[in-house]
């Protein structure tokens, strides 16, 4: 249950990814995915069992991020075409 919080978060930033303009993706796409691994590491209390599941909780942030950004990219283009 606790592996919701990164991947909803996850995918709700990649969807904003593709918001932005290529400079900047990169940058906020890192910072963001890490602390929003950083933060369900830390609220699911797996910090106190093993400082390694910041690492897993980066993944499970960093996979649904970018199903998120291309699935907001795609829409983008279909509503841009007209359909």
């Amino acid at each position: 249950m606790h592996e919701i919080l990164p991947i909803l978060g996850g995918t709700v930033l990649g969807a904003c990814l593709a918001l932005l303009t290529p400079a900047w993706r990169w940058r906020v796409g890192l910072a963001a995915s890490i602390a929003l691994a950083a933060w369900a590491t830390f609220v699911s209390g797996e910090w106190q069992v093993s400082p390694w599941f910041l690492l897993l909780d980066l993944v499970f942030v960093a996979v649904p991020a970018a199903a998120g950004f291309f699935a907001m990219q795609r829409f983008l283009q279909v509503r841009g075409t007209g359909g």
